[in-house]
């Protein structure tokens, strides 16, 4: 049941239980992990799954050509962004292995929703992005 490949999300008006005593339980699960409530259709989401036995002390190995974007959500600061800006940039970028598209998680005016839009100046973008406040 877990392909390693990426699943289209459901947008259901009911999430589906899961009894971990169910017959086909792994099915169920996979179904219920790429489920979501129909609110956020929008986001037009997919999700990859993976058993213990894809991780190396901790992390997920895959092939770093797959990697097409990274999209910052509304609430980002400035160190995250930071963080995941610098470690793409060490792992991918450096190093010539692929392109990375860098989006940005906008409100949408008047709307309840989110748009997703492509950002210009990465350096610019992460630096007007609040500082943490938290040491």
């Amino acid at each position: 049941p877990y392909s390693g490949q990426f699943k289209e999300v459901q947008y259901k008006c009911v999430v589906p239980p899961v009894n971990i005593f169910d017959d086909y339980r792994d099915e169920k699960v996979n179904h219920w992990l790429t489920t979501k409530f129909y609110d956020w259709h929008y986001e037009y989401e997919y999700r990859m799954l993976f058993p213990e036995s894809n991780l190396e002390d901790g992390l997920i190995k895959y092939n770093k050509r797959d990697l097409d974007g990274i999209i910052f959500g509304l609430k980002i600061n400035h160190n995250n962004a930071k963080l995941v800006y610098d470690t793409v940039k060490k792992n991918y970028l450096d190093k010539g292995v692929t392109t990375v598209n860098f989006y940005k998680a906008i409100e949408a005016p008047r709307k309840y929703a989110v748009e997703i839009k492509p950002i210009d100046d990465i350096e610019k973008y992460i630096d007007s992005r609040p500082k943490d406040t938290n040491p």
